[in-house]
C-alpha cells in the first residue's frame, strides 16, 4: 500500500472528511484531493515525490 492510500485509509478510519482534513492542514479541500490523488498514482515512485522525472532522459520543467 502506498502513502496516498495509507493517508486516505487513516482519514476514513477516523471518520474525517477531506474538507476537515483540509481545514486542519490549512489548505483548500480541492488541494487535499489533488494531493491524495497524486500520492496514490506516484506514491511508490520516490523520484516523483522529489520532483524528479522517473523516465530516463527526461527532466521536469522549472
Amino acid at each position: 500500500m502506498n502513502i496516498g492510500r495509507k493517508i486516505g485509509r487513516i482519514r476514513e478510519l477516523r471518520g474525517m472528511k477531506q474538507s476537515t482534513m483540509a481545514i486542519e492542514l490549512g489548505i483548500a479541500q480541492q488541494n487535499v484531493s489533488k494531493l491524495l490523488s497524486f500520492l496514490r498514482s506516484h506514491g511508490k515512485n520516490s523520484n516523483a515525490l522529489r520532483g524528479k522525472s522517473s523516465t530516463p532522459g527526461t527532466s521536469r520543467k522549472k
